[in-house]
């Protein structure tokens, strides 16, 4: 492609093209999402839109702070580079969803600019100039700093929303078995109003992230996964800090750190959540939690996945057919459970007509149980 191809892109036709590919990209996890859910639980615990409003909200909400500090410290853009991180974006999100992440792009972008620069080879292809003309003079460092920055704000948009739309998987244990797993795997929409080329228009970027938690209560693993964001984002702030103030080292430096180490924070809890003691299986107490759906009457008295219900109106239970049982029918449900943190709690609660007998709650039953049921 021409720069003049380019050109032919006005300001906003590019930012809207690009406002399009992010509400496609948020409509791909939510299918994803409920897709999952519908097969690993059998229902929808978490809505799709109610999701996808949320990303955009709290991703708007965001926005309004950053195109603040941008225009504060008067930082523009360029609309070719606005247009060669939003093409890597829709490329990198095509092979996943935390691969939209604006680190991706912008780290490939930096890598292709200095290899463009410096590589000979490159520059002799004839049919590469335009492309190379793209990469030219790329803004190498502003980009990079507003990696660093949108990741940080990445670390408080998974402290605070990091619970929702969680994606049931099974995974294969280090004692080769399969176990429940969930994966928190969000992108926000940031819709950035700043100046581009002397214009101010909105700049739609996407954040992205991935994590997968086998062995944590969903606070702890909500805490865990925002706490490798910051220090991401607070390791990649002082590289781009070193670079401009004191110290002169490789660019490329940056730009892989900006992309392998975002890699790595997956892969590393990934590697790890398959090795560790599993939170979501089988308890020999009672029926152990897997998922509660939201605002369900369980939800409402306080239940969580990882929970262990011990006993249902006073009756021992280890299947969630046995919930329903000592449900079905009754005017109040009083559960008698061993919370995340291994300690008895009594929790109850007068139902209505209309609640649901399971009370939304997805339970694990044990094999032996399961088998037991079938057989009934």
């Amino acid at each position: 492609m021409s720069v003049d191809l380019v050109a032919l892109y006005q300001k906003w036709n590019v930012a809207i093209l690009i406002l399009l590919m992010m509400m496609f990209l948020s409509i791909i996890q939510i299918i994803w999402v409920y897709y999952a859910q519908k097969k690993e639980l059998g229902k929808v615990v978490d809505s799709g839109i109610r999701l996808m409003v949320a990303n955009w909200v709290w991703g708007g909400t965001i926005s309004i702070g950053i195109s603040a500090m941008i225009y504060y410290f008067n930082i523009y853009f360029n609309m070719k580079d606005l247009f060669v991180v939003g093409s890597l974006t829709l490329f990198f999100a095509l092979i996943g969803v935390r691969f939209g992440c604006i680190a991706y792009a912008v780290g490939g972008s930096v890598l292709l600019s200095i290899a463009f620069e410096k590589i000979v080879f490159f520059q002799q292809i004839q049919w590469l100039d335009g492309i190379n003309e793209l990469f030219t003079n790329f803004d190498t460092l502003t980009w990079l700093w507003l990696v660093a920055i949108l990741h940080l704000a990445e670390w408080l948009l998974i402290r605070i929303h990091g619970n929702s739309g969680l994606r049931p998987i099974k995974i294969n244990h280090k004692r080769k078995q399969k176990i429940n797993a969930f994966m928190m795997e969000r992108g926000w929409p940031i819709p950035l109003i700043t100046q581009v080329d002397e214009t101010m228009i909105c700049i739609p970027l996407f954040l992205g992230t991935a994590s997968m938690n086998a062995s944590r209560s969903m606070k702890q693993h909500r805490r865990y996964a925002s706490t490798l964001t910051l220090f991401y984002a607070i390791g990649l702030l002082i590289g781009v800090t070193l670079y401009t103030w004191w110290i002169s080292f490789p660019l490329w430096t940056l730009a892989l750190y900006a992309v392998l180490c975002h890699e790595m924070v997956y892969q590393w809890g990934k590697w790890i959540e398959k090795r560790k003691n599993p939170l979501f299986s089988p308890d020999s107490n009672g029926l152990k939690v897997l998922q509660v759906s939201r605002k369900s009457t369980a939800a409402k008295m306080g239940l969580k996945a990882g929970d262990v219900i011990l006993l249902v109106n006073g009756n021992q239970i280890d299947h969630p057919n046995d919930l329903i049982r000592f449900i079905r029918g009754r005017s109040t449900c009083k559960l008698d459970i061993l919370d995340e943190n291994g300690e008895r709690q009594i929790l109850q609660k007068t139902l209505f007509d209309g609640e649901p007998s399971d009370l939304g709650i997805i339970g694990i039953p044990s094999p032996e149980n399961e088998e037991k049921k079938n057989y009934a």
